[in-house]
């Protein structure tokens, strides 16, 4: 767990064990943290303000607080989970889910975004595929930039 500001960490190792009582192997809670991790089946949970993660392969990530960046690499398949607001994401063939109300950037090629009531989601890339609330519904972004939000006037 890293809870002090201004830390940069470098996290070697294949995969982080879970402690006891712990929902995630790695736990960013401070302010302005640089944090990597190498290739793994990792979980990461963020909830600091403007820290910036970078992880390889097989990752689960709750992105929570505002102002972060989390840059996903090197393949695997990679699950975020965005409940915090002014967060940006780096990722291809990733998948990535907005909860309500938040308003993400989503950078990379070939994601499957879904995006849930009252979140404001700008992609760039190709070949993402955006849906609804968990629906099977999606659209297709081929061009960038584009923002889409949920509500009565939905674009693309």
């Amino acid at each position: 767990m890293i809870k002090q500001n201004g830390e940069t960490v470098t996290i070697d190792t294949n995969t982080a064990a879970q402690g006891a009582g712990q929902a995630y192997a790695i736990a960013v809670e401070g302010s302005k943290d640089v944090v990597s991790t190498g290739f793994g089946n990792n979980a990461i949970s963020v909830t600091g303000q403007n820290d910036r993660v970078s992880a390889q392969g097989n990752i689960t990530v709750r992105l929570g607080g505002a102002g972060n960046v989390l840059t996903l690499s090197g393949g695997g398949q990679n699950s975020v989970d965005v409940t915090g607001s002014g967060d940006t994401v780096n990722a291809s063939s990733s998948t990535v889910t907005l909860e309500a109300g938040v308003g993400v950037t989503v950078n990379g090629s070939s994601d499957t975004i879904s995006v849930t009531s009252g979140a404001v989601l700008t992609a760039t890339g190709t070949g993402d595929r955006i849906g609804r609330d968990g629906s099977a519904r999606t659209r297709s972004l081929d061009s960038a930039p584009s923002r889409w939000s949920k509500g009565s006037r939905e674009r693309v």
